[in-house]
C-alpha cells in the first residue's frame, strides 16, 4: 500500500467536466486499455472551480506487474506518466505467507490460515475496506481531530499527528491537569530535594539478562518511553523544568526485609534478602512446609510462565509473544481455571496459588510477562528523576498545551445524522441537566479515556460487542499511601545492609509492598517512603476506610515491621486510592479470562469515526508503555481512515510499530 502524489504545474482547467484518473501499467501505452490497473479515480466529472486532486491511495496487488509506471489521465487523454517504478513485496508479508503456505496440504487459501483473531493490526485491510472506491484523498490533513482524554495515550497521540503535519485537534481533558495515571505526589514543592512518592507508575524495565545465553536484552517494550523522552527534551532544551532525565531504579536490594508469618530475628526486625540469602535454613522456615502436590503445582504455572526461553520472546517481542499465547487457547484460562479445570489440581491447592479471588477470573498473561521482568535479578531498572509527572508535564512544552480544554466532562459520543461527523456532548457544570448539555462537532474522535468511566456515558455509535467491551473490561483498583518521615532511617543501623531503595515485602493485611526512595540515598532532610501499595480485592476494600484511619493503620503496621522509629519520625502522609479519581475510576485493566481474545479486534476498528486508544486497548496494562504503544496503533488507524498511507508508514516505522502491516 502507498501513497501516489499528483503535482500541478499551473491551473488545471482542462479538468472541467473531465474525469481524472491515475492507472498501473505498460509505460508506453497511449490508452488506458486492459493492461492498466486502477489506482485512483475522481469518480465522475470535475466541476468548475473544484480544488485538483493531489494524493491517492494504491492498493498494490501481489500480481501487479514488477515494472510498470503511474499514468494519470483526463477523460481519455494521457496527462503526465511517471518514470519506471519496480515493486518489491513486503518482506515481513513474504515471510509470513510462506509460513501459510507450508503449512497447507494444498494451494487452495482455507480460513484456518488466516489469523482471525484480529491481534495483529493488518493496516492495508483496514485501509482498504475504507476506502474500496479509490477515491483521491486530497485535503485529509486539515481533518479536525478530537482527542478525548490527557492522559498518556492522549497526549502521544497529538504528538504523532504533529510530527506528520496534522495540526487540527482539541485535546479535551475532564481534570485540570496533564498525565491521567500518571502522579507523582510532591510533599515539598522543591523537585530537587527528592521528597515525593509515585502514586501511579513508578518505573521501567530496560534490560534482563538471558540466562541461556548469559547475553544482556533489551526489554523493547519500554524503548518507546526512552524515546519518546528524547523527543520531548529536544523540543523543550533549555528548559530544565520540563526535562525528563531516567536515573536507576532498585526494585530489590540486599536490605529490603521479608516480614511474613510475624516471623523475627532476635534484633526484632524482619529478615532481609541479604540474611536469607546467606541462611538457606532460615528461608525454608520462613517459607513454611510445602505439600509436593503445592510444589507442582506452582511448578506447572512456572514452566507455563518463566521458562527462559518464555522470557527471552517477552524481552525481545511482546506482541509476538501474546500472539502465541492467544494461539495456544491461554487466554481461555484464568489462573485458576487452568490449574483446577484443565491440569486437575484440588481446589484447596489452587486457592493456595491463586490467591482466592484475585486468580479466580482473571486472565494470567499479565502473570506471564510481569514475571519476566519481576520474577529476575538481572532486570535492570530506570525511573524520572524528579518524579514521573516530568513525563506529562513536558508536552507544556509542545502544541498540545495551546490546544487543550481542560474541565470538559464528556457525557455522550454520537454522529451528527446529515454528515456523520462525530458530535461530542458535555455539561457546562455537574449539577446541570442533560436538556443544558452542549457539543462540538468534529471529523474523527480519539477517546483515551479509560473504560471505567467511558461505560457510563452514552455511545450509540459503536458496534454491540464493542459496547459490550466498553461495559464488561474488568479494571483492578490499587491504594497507596505515602509517608514522610524526618530522615531516612532505614538507611542506617540497626538495618544491616542498610535499605536503599526497592520494596519490602509482607503478608500484613493491607500491606503488601513497602518501596523506599531510590532517589537522593545518603541524603539529609525528610524523605517519604511508600508505605502501602495494594491492589485487586484491597484496592477495592480500602477505598471504604475514612483517610485518618486507614493512615494510622499503615503507620502502625509500618513500626511492626521496622520498629519504634517510626512513631518518632512519621512526619505526614497522603493518599491515593485510584477507585476514587473521579476522572480515572481505578487503577488499571485486568481483563478476565477471554477478554484479550474478544475484545482487541474491537479495539481495531473505527466505529462510525471513533476510534479507541489507551493501556485498556493494549496487549499489556498498567505500563506508560501500553498507553503509548496504543497511541501509535491509534494514530496509524486514523491515518490510514483518511488515506494518509505516507504518514501511516513514517509512524510505524519511526515508533516500534513493527506488529502494524502498512
Amino acid at each position: 500500500m502507498a501513497n501516489v502524489h499528483l503535482q500541478w504545474a499551473d491551473t488545471p482547467w482542462t479538468l472541467e467536466d473531465q474525469t481524472l484518473r491515475v492507472t498501473y501499467g505498460p509505460c508506453d501505452s497511449l490508452e488506458a486499455d486492459g493492461d492498466h490497473v486502477l489506482v485512483a479515480s475522481s469518480q465522475g466529472p470535475m466541476r468548475r472551480g473544484e480544488a485538483p486532486p493531489t494524493r491517492a491511495v494504491w492498493f498494490v496487488e501481489e500480481d501487479s506487474r514488477e515494472q510498470g509506471c503511474l499514468s494519470a489521465w483526463i477523460g481519455d487523454e494521457l496527462a503526465a506518466r511517471s518514470g519506471l517504478l519496480t515493486i518489491v513485496q513486503n518482506e515481513q508479508q513474504v515471510k509470513r505467507r510462506a509460513r501459510d503456505l507450508a503449512k497447507r496440504s494444498d494451494n487452495e487459501p482455507k480460513m484456518s490460515d488466516f489469523d482471525t483473531t484480529g491481534l495483529w493490526f493488518e493496516g492495508v485491510e483496514h485501509a482498504r475496506a475504507k476506502h474500496r472506491s479509490s477515491a483521491f484523498v486530497s485535503g485529509a490533513k486539515d481533518a479536525r481531530i478530537a482527542i478525548v482524554g490527557a492522559g498518556m495515550s492522549g497526549l502521544m497521540t497529538s504528538h504523532l499527528l504533529e510530527s506528520v503535519g496534522m495540526t487540527n485537534y482539541t485535546i479535551i481533558e475532564a481534570a485540570q491537569r496533564f498525565g491521567g495515571r500518571v502522579h507523582t505526589e510532591y510533599f515539598d514543592p522543591d523537585k530537587n530535594k527528592h521528597v515525593y512518592q509515585e502514586m501511579g507508575p513508578m518505573r521501567f524495565p530496560k534490560t534482563m539478562t538471558d540466562p541461556s545465553t548469559n547475553k544482556t536484552l533489551a526489554i523493547r517494550d519500554s524503548y518507546i518511553v526512552f524515546q519518546l523522552a528524547e523527543e520531548l527534551n529536544a523540543i523543550n532544551r533549555g528548559n530544565d523544568n520540563r526535562t525528563v532525565e531516567f536515573i536507576d531504579w532498585t526494585q530489590s536490594g540486599p536490605g529490603n526485609l521479608q516480614y511474613n508469618g510475624g516471623f523475627k530475628l532476635p534484633s526484632g526486625l524482619p529478615p532481609n534478602n541479604a540474611q536469607l540469602k546467606a541462611n538457606t535454613t532460615l528461608a525454608s522456615a520462613l517459607a513454611g512446609g510445602e505439600s509436593p502436590q503445592l510444589q507442582q503445582a506452582e511448578a506447572d504455572i512456572g514452566n507455563l510462565t518463566a521458562t527462559d526461553s518464555l522470557r527471552a520472546k517477552v524481552v525481545t517481542n511482546i506482541f509476538q509473544a501474546h500472539h502465541d499465547w492467544i494461539k495456544a487457547g491461554l487466554d481461555d484460562f484464568s489462573e485458576f481455571g487452568y490449574l483446577h479445570d484443565r491440569l486437575g489440581y484440588d481446589l484447596d491447592t489452587t486457592d493456595k496459588i491463586t490467591q482466592g479471588s484475585l486468580g479466580a477470573a482473571t486472565s494470567f498473561w499479565d502473570t506471564y510477562y510481569e514475571d519476566t521482568w519481576f520474577a529476575s535479578t538481572t532486570t535492570s531498572w530506570k525511573t524520572i528523576d524528579r518524579g514521573l509527572t516530568q513525563l506529562p508535564m513536558a508536552f507544556w512544552g509542545t502544541p498540545a498545551a495551546n490546544k487543550t480544554v481542560m474541565g470538559r466532562k464528556i457525557f455522550r459520543v454520537d454522529n451528527d445524522e446529515a454528515t456523520g461527523r462525530v458530535q461530542l456532548h458535555w455539561k457546562p457544570n455537574n449539577t446541570a441537566s442533560t436538556r443544558d448539555a452542549l457539543s462540538e462537532t468534529f471529523d474523527y474522535a480519539v477517546v483515551s479515556a479509560p473504560f471505567s468511566v467511558v461505560k457510563y456515558w452514552r455511545t450509540p455509535n459503536v458496534s454491540e460487542r464493542m459496547q459490550r467491551a466498553i461495559n464488561n473490561l474488568k479494571y483492578s483498583n490499587s491504594c497507596k499511601v505515602a509517608m514522610q518521615f524526618k530522615s531516612r532511617f532505614w538507611e542506617k543501623a540497626p538495618f544491616d545492609p542498610p535499605i536503599q531503595g526497592g520494596c519490602s515485602n509482607t503478608d500484613l493485611p493491607g500491606i503488601r509492598n513497602v518501596c523506599y526512595p531510590s532517589y537522593g540515598i545518603g541524603s539529609d532532610g525528610p524523605a517519604v517512603v511508600l508505605a502501602e501499595y495494594v491492589s485487586g480485592d484491597d484496592g477495592d476494600r480500602l477505598v471504604s476506610w475514612p483517610e485518618e484511619y486507614h493512615i494510622q493503620f499503615v503507620l502502625d503496621s509500618m513500626a511492626e515491621m521496622h520498629g519504634e522509629v517510626v512513631y518518632d519520625q512519621y512526619e505526614t502522609a497522603r493518599r491515593r486510592c485510584w477507585g476514587l479519581d473521579e476522572y480515572q475510576g481505578a487503577a488499571w485493566a485486568s481483563p478476565i479470562a477471554g477478554q484479550h481474545k474478544l475484545y482487541i479486534p474491537e479495539y481495531y476498528k473505527t466505529h462510525n469515526r471513533t476510534i479507541f486508544v489507551g493501556e485498556h486497548t493494549s496487549f499489556t496494562h498498567a505500563w506508560i508503555s501500553s498507553a503509548l504503544e496504543s497511541a501509535v496503533r491509534g494514530t496509524t488507524q486514523l491515518l490510514l481512515e483518511l488515506g494518509l498511507v505516507d504518514e501511516a508508514q513514517h509512524i510505524t516505522k519511526k515508533w516500534m510499530g513493527r506488529w502494524m502491516n502498512v
